[in-house]
C-alpha cells in the first residue's frame, strides 16, 4: 500500500505535447515472498529467511513527465525521476527482519524511477490517474537479503486523483485561455481579423498604417503617390 502526494507544474503548450516537472513524497509498503529457507551469513551465521518480508519506505523525489493529449479526453504519459528512500524490512509479525535488526546495511538509498500512466480529466480541476512504475534501487537489501550481483528493483501500481489549484488561466482577460492564446499577456482586439489567436492586430493589412488611421484596414496601401 502507499500514501503519496505530488506537486506538478505543467509548462504552457500550444500543441498536444505537454511537458511537466514534479516533486513527490510519502510512504509506501512493499511485500515479497521468499521460499529459500535457511541461509548462512558471515555476520549473523545460519538463519532462516521468513517467507514474507514487508518493507516500509518513506520517499522524497522529483522527476519530469511527457504527456500527449488525445482530444483532451485522455492523456497518456511517460515519466522519469529520482527519489531518495528510507526503508525498513520487517517480518510478517511486524518485527525487524534479521539483517535489519543487526545493522548489516544502511537503510537509505536512491531509486531511479520510470513510470507510465493515463490521466483522465473529470472536470476543469479534478482528474483521475492510473499509473505503473519500475523502481531501480541502489541497494540489494530492500528485502533484507543481498543475493547475487544485482541490486533490487520493485514495481508499483497506483490509482489516484489530482486537483489543480490554479487551473487554466486567462491572464489578459480577453476570454481566450492562456493554453490557446498566442499572446497571453496582450488582450485580443476583436476587430474581425484573426480574432481567435489571442493577439491584438494593430495593422491587419501590414501596410505600416495602423488600423485606427487606416480607412481600409484589410487592404494594403499601394503607395503609388496618390492619396
Amino acid at each position: 500500500g502507499s500514501l503519496t502526494g505530488a506537486a506538478e507544474y505543467f509548462f504552457i503548450s500550444k500543441s498536444n505535447h505537454i511537458l511537466s516537472i514534479k516533486l513527490f513524497g510519502g510512504g509506501q509498503n512493499i511485500n515479497g515472498k521468499d521460499y529459500r529457507g535457511v541461509l548462512y551469513s558471515s555476520i549473523v551465521g545460519e538463519f532462516t529467511i521468513p517467507e514474507v518480508i514487508r518493507t516500509d519506505m518513506y520517499i522524497l523525489g522529483g522527476g519530469v513527465t511527457y504527456s500527449y493529449s488525445l482530444n483532451n479526453v485522455v492523456f497518456p504519459y511517460l515519466g522519469f525521476g529520482l527519489s531518495f528512500l528510507d526503508f525498513s524490512p520487517k517480518k510478517d509479525n511486524g518485527e525487524l527482519a534479521i539483517n535489519n535488526s543487526n545493522g548489516v546495511y544502511t537503510k537509505n538509498t536512491i531509486s531511479w524511477d520510470i513510470e507510465a500512466g493515463l490521466r483522465f480529466p473529470i472536470s476543469d480541476k479534478l482528474g483521475l490517474q492510473l499509473k505503473g512504475g519500475l523502481h531501480f534501487l541502489n541497494t540489494d537489501y530492500i528485502d533484507d537479503i543481498a543475493v547475487g550481483s544485482h541490486n533490487d528493483l520493485y514495481s508499483s501500481f497506483t490509482i489516484g486523483f489530482s486537483y489543480s489549484f490554479f487551473g487554466n488561466r486567462d491572464s489578459d482577460g480577453d476570454g481566450i485561455l492562456d493554453s490557446d492564446d498566442n499572446c497571453p499577456d496582450e488582450p485580443e482586439d476583436f476587430d474581425g481579423y484573426q480574432d481567435f489567436d489571442g493577439c491584438p492586430d494593430s495593422d491587419n493589412d501590414l501596410d505600416g498604417i495602423l488600423d485606427i488611421n487606416d480607412k481600409c484596414p484589410d487592404e494594403a496601401e499601394d503607395f503609388d503617390g496618390f492619396q
